[in-house]
């Protein structure tokens, strides 16, 4: 019950915090030559390609485990 509280406390600590840091973020000039440049984009394939293998990644753990198999047994079974 103690960590459900503190995950929502630090949840809403960063919910609120970041309306200040985007406020400065949206007033920065180098920013904003960021989001106006062709790197943007680049950054942002960049960002989901590598979401995007953890996630294939944690889901092929998850299908191809040993224990989830048929036929196959886990390490120690019968």
């Amino acid at each position: 019950m103690m960590r459900t509280i503190i995950a929502i406390v630090l949840i809403a600590l960063g919910t609120l915090s970041a309306h200040v840091w985007t406020q400065f973020l949206l007033r920065n000039p180098a920013v904003e030559a960021f989001v106006n440049s062709d790197r943007l984009w680049l950054a942002v394939f960049g960002v989901v390609f590598v979401f995007g293998s953890i996630a294939a990644a944690c889901c092929a753990a998850l299908v191809f485990h040993p224990g989830s198999l048929p036929g196959r047994r886990p390490e120690g079974g019968e």
